[in-house]
């Protein structure tokens, strides 16, 4: 990265410290966004309303964060061919139109935290052969289907933390053969399907809660197969801010005390 703003991006958005409207500012920097030494166009805070069209084609990093965009128009970056980071937090994008990303073959990181994303079409990350690290966390997702992540082959991790999903469609994680890590947290789901796992690569590293409000949800009576998982070490939590997973009331099990079977049966 070029630039790093505001250190830990998911921490922030879950802290609920986002930079506000009065700080957006017409400061020296977006008088002159392009650093040609090091090819990367930074515009931070900068009022924009819409993706400026006249970033350099030799732009290898572009980052946009807090500023009031509300749309990506497609092919708006499909000149950014040599791109590899596209970092948007914090903007007010509501949806990803279908081929927004078009040209951006070298694309390897996509951060659009912290936004107002709610749709996200079908073929929206057509041509992100090259994509690994894909971060959607601190949206309005609501839920999830098989066509939101298709030709994204070469994600290794999805960010989803922090949204509404209380439904994910079976399929949906099926496009993600190198999937390494998934960040579930801060949604409203209180179980998980094992289809949903089912062809992806094991080990496979999962963050479910991140503070007692996000661990209390999960019913774990329903995920004795996680459970097995996590015994035989092919799925992993990663325990954020020291929170571990725990369990609704409601289920009448906790998580550390929870004993499945070989076929994952509770008991």
């Amino acid at each position: 990265m070029i630039v790093q703003v505001c250190g830990n991006i998911s921490g922030l958005v879950l802290a609920g410290r986002l930079q506000t409207e009065a700080q957006c500012v017409a400061q020296e920097g977006c008088m002159n966004p392009y650093d040609a030494s090091q090819q990367g166009y930074i515009q931070v805070g900068c009022c924009l309303t819409e993706v400026p069209r006249d970033i350099p084609a030799e732009a290898l990093e572009v980052h946009l964060p807090f500023n009031p965009i509300t749309s990506i128009h497609p092919g708006v970056f499909s000149h950014l061919t040599q791109c590899t980071v596209l970092f948007m937090v914090e903007n007010r994008i509501t949806q990803i139109q279908r081929a927004t990303f078009t040209g951006m073959h070298s694309l390897t990181h996509l951060i659009l935290v912290g936004g107002r994303i709610s749709i996200i079409e079908e073929g929206a990350f057509d041509g992100l052969e090259a994509l690994q690290f894909l971060d959607l966390g601190g949206n309005l997702l609501s839920s999830l289907d098989p066509e939101m992540f298709t030709g994204l082959n070469n994600v290794e991790y999805l960010g989803i933390f922090s949204n509404i999903i209380f439904n994910i469609e079976e399929g949906s994680f099926d496009s993600l053969h190198s999937l390494r890590t998934v960040s579930l947290q801060g949604n409203r789901l209180t179980t998980l399907d094992p289809d949903l796992f089912l062809n992806l690569p094991r080990p496979l590293n999962m963050t479910l809660c991140s503070g007692p409000n996000s661990c209390n949800q999960w019913d774990c009576s329903s995920l004795c197969w996680l459970k097995h998982e996590e015994q035989h070490g092919t799925i992993s939590f990663v325990r954020m801010n020291n929170w571990s997973l725990l369990c609704t009331a409601l289920s009448g099990v906790q998580w550390n005390s929870l004993q499945c079977g070989h076929r994952g049966r509770c008991h």
